[in-house]
């Protein structure tokens, strides 16, 4: 019995849709028993039956003969594809036996390679793609009998004899631009025009069961995938469906026009797509067709501002956008979604009907919508909006997000200092901060004298360390606070009290020895106007060290200079220079430290010809 699919369709259906072959099978010689020939019914063949053209050339005497095997497969499926001459005269070897060069012959055998040489004879005028080949060669078909006792060209459709038609080589070469080939995407779909000129004109798509895995020996249990494609032809001034081609089983639908004058052909992936993001296939037609933008809107979330207090108001904006030139955007409308934690202000309706976009280009072609919305809570939230049109009964929607911070929580903070007594003037410090959401913009240092009120030392400052220079037999203690990048601020986190002694006497009485404070040059280097510079001193120094620059730029004379301390006995310095400034010659580097209690002061002298 004859199969509807086994081993060897699926291993035909394998090669063709992984190699990209348009293989032409003979439909079979058992007719008029519908026994369609096995190799024949694989999906992605160009199956071709037999008409004889009974001694003429003259096609309104054509017919089928007995001979050629009928359709459909045992499943109900299209096949064969087209018809093509299956009883002729041809040149053979039997010369030397039979002492004649020609000798005449019929079958569907005759008829296969007359499809595969016009598949070959459209890739040599640059339709390379097999499935538009198959497309053409289908879609420009003459037109055989309804009924064997009917005039030529009374076919209307797909018929068990004559396929789609007769392979028509004249007509495939006037419609060999006329065809698309694109991929469609799970439930989405495409859009053509074309203007008919009698009705009849036809549009065919064609697309492969295509082979998702292996083909290579030891693979023969690789699977395949059939995607529902579907065709319609649409009146393009009130969508109605004029013809349509919907089978589940098929990988070819065609429609006929039934009508003339402008019109629509929409493909539509109606199932989901295995192994690809769409599905790929050839579109063919008697007229030009023109591929449509479909009106898909687009859509731009923005906030006034993204960081925010709880219950503070927020402006959110969307703006929605038909791309598509050819078409309408029809019941647009944005939806804002919101997470959880933030509210609609009341009377901001969440979903805004926006009526009909127009195409691009043209007056009303884009819509804004403006809400208003409160945070709740702390936390970092995401935004969204979806714009939606429809357009010959297709949904179209694209989504944009926002992200809006909302913090409603101080900063905390943490100080580090030394406690009890110390001998040197230098008390170093370090503190840090954190905050969830905004994150911390500054924090504010300060100082509390023999147990007096707190003053400023460091106000609004980036830096998370420093070292206060005391005096000796005073008392310290230091405090600290964060603020976000909201201007909220942390509680202070306080220092013990750190109290500075007295340097002892030498013996004898006279003044201490103060030593050196080993003050040397680590790196110096530019990056465009700044020139950073390091250095290193004894761990305890405490005075205030300076860091100057002079060079020549040119004609100009430039001097820079910036005064720090040391931290840990690490100096860090940038100094900006002047705009426009270039390459510096004759540069000299000094850096003096100006002592303390218990190191004597210093300088260092570089000389840079260059920097």
């Amino acid at each position: 019995a004859l199969a509807e699919d086994d081993a060897a369709l699926q291993g035909a259906d394998k090669f063709i849709s992984t190699y990209g072959a348009l293989i032409a099978y003979p439909a079979g010689n058992d007719g008029p028993s519908r026994a369609v020939a096995e190799e024949c019914t694989a999906y992605d063949s160009l199956c071709v039956g037999g008409f004889a053209p009974n001694g003429t050339v003259d096609p309104s005497d054509d017919t089928i003969p007995d001979f050629s095997s009928r359709g459909p497969t045992p499943g109900g499926r299209k096949k064969p594809d087209i018809v093509a001459v299956a009883s002729s005269e041809f040149a053979n070897q039997h010369w030397q036996r039979a002492g004649n060069l020609w000798s005449g012959g019929s079958g569907t055998s005759l008829a296969a390679p007359q499809g595969a040489a016009a598949a070959a004879l459209l890739a040599g005028s640059g339709v390379t793609t097999p499935i538009a080949q198959k497309a053409i060669l289908i879609d420009s078909a003459r037109q055989g009998r309804a009924t064997p006792s009917s005039p030529m060209g009374t076919q209307t459709g797909w018929q068990p004899d004559w396929g789609w038609g007769a392979l028509n080589l004249t007509q495939a070469l006037a419609e060999r631009t006329h065809f698309y080939t694109s991929d469609v995407a799970p439930t989405e779909a495409h859009f053509y025009r074309a203007t008919t000129q009698a009705a009849g004109d036809r549009a065919t798509l064609v697309w492969n069961r295509r082979s998702i895995g292996c083909i290579r020996p030891g693979c023969g249990t690789t699977p395949l995938t059939l995607t529902d494609l579907d065709l319609e032809q649409l009146d393009p001034t009130s969508g109605t469906v004029e013809s349509a081609s919907r089978s589940r089983i098929n990988n070819v639908e065609q429609v006929r026009s039934p009508s003339v004058g402008e019109t629509i052909y929409k493909v539509k992936a109606s199932s989901t797509v295995d192994s690809l993001a769409a599905e790929p296939y050839a579109l063919a037609a008697t007229r030009q067709i023109t591929p449509l933008v479909s009106p898909r809107p687009t859509v731009q979330l923005s906030l006034d501002k993204q960081l925010v207090r709880p219950g503070e108001d927020v402006h959110v904006l969307a703006s929605v956008t038909n791309p598509s030139p050819d078409l309408t955007a029809e019941s647009a409308q944005v939806t804002l979604s919101l997470p959880a934690g933030v509210s609609l202000a009341p009377g901001s309706p969440a979903t805004v009907d926006l009526g009909t976009l127009a195409r691009q280009g043209t007056p009303g072609s884009s819509a804004t919508v403006s809400w208003t919305v409160r945070a709740t809570g702390d936390g970092v939230r995401r935004l969204s909006a979806n714009a939606s049109a429809t357009r010959y009964g297709e949904a179209f929607a694209r989504t944009d997000g926002a992200e809006l911070t909302s913090d409603g929580t101080p900063p905390t903070v943490s100080l580090t200092a030394p406690t009890g007594h110390q001998t040197g003037p230098g008390i170093a410090l370090q503190w840090s901060g954190a905050d969830a959401s905004a994150g911390v913009r500054d924090f504010d240092v300060e100082v509390s004298t023999d147990g007096g009120p707190y003053a400023a030392w460091l106000t609004a400052t980036s830096d998370t360390g420093a070292t206060f220079r005391g005096k000796p037999r005073k008392t310290y203690r230091f405090r600290v606070r964060a603020t976000d990048a909201l201007g909220s601020s942390s509680a202070y986190a306080e220092s013990d009290a750190i109290t500075i002694d007295a340097p002892a006497q030498p013996p004898g009485g006279g003044t201490k020895q103060r030593h050196d404070p080993h003050l040397r040059l680590k790196r110096i280097a530019r990056h465009r106007r700044v020139v950073y510079v390091s250095a290193r001193l004894a761990l305890d120094t405490s005075g205030q060290v300076s860091i100057q620059i002079n060079a020549r730029a040119g004609k100009k004379r430039i001097r820079r200079r910036v005064v720090t301390h040391a931290l840990h006995g690490r100096v860090v310095a940038a100094l900006v220079l002047p705009r426009g400034a270039g390459r510096l010659r004759d540069a000299t580097l000094r850096i003096r430290y100006a002592g303390d209690s218990s190191y004597r002061s210093q300088v260092v002298a570089t000389r840079l010809r260059r920097l």
